[in-house]
């Protein structure tokens, strides 16, 4: 049976639909709960269980991107990352956020998408409360 992660859907009136976690599912998302002001840390942790190799991309929502920029392997990337993941490997994308206090009590909305031929997987609005 397939699986995917995804926030809402459309489905028949007689049909049954088992829920999961974003972290047990097969476009798996394990989300910081908190990130913190003058630190760069994990934001996300995705784990490709979708049985291909797929495209994901990481992006702020355009009201957060003003809280950080997202890193990858150390490096700066922006407000959005596109990286392929092989079936079956994790990878983890940081936020870095400047040292601002009034970015206290902010949240960081964003969304995480994977594609490969045939399969678009969805999982917006993601979130992480910003603390000093």
């Amino acid at each position: 049976m397939a699986t995917a992660s995804f926030t809402t859907a459309d489905a028949t009136r007689n049909s049954a639909v088992d829920v999961t976690s974003d972290e047990l599912s097969a476009h798996s998302l394990d989300v910081a709960s908190s990130v913190y002001i003058n630190s760069t840390g994990p934001l996300v942790n995705v784990t490709n269980r979708l049985g291909q190799d797929v495209t994901i991309t990481v992006a702020l929502r355009s009201d957060s991107q003003h809280i950080g920029d997202l890193v990858v392997d150390g490096t700066v990337v922006g407000n959005a990352t596109s990286f392929t993941l092989t079936k079956g490997a994790t990878r983890t994308v940081d936020i870095e956020i400047p040292d601002d206090s009034s970015l206290s009590d902010e949240t960081v909305y964003f969304s995480v998408d994977a594609s490969a031929p045939g399969l678009e997987v969805t999982a917006p609005d993601r979130r992480a409360s910003v603390n000093e």
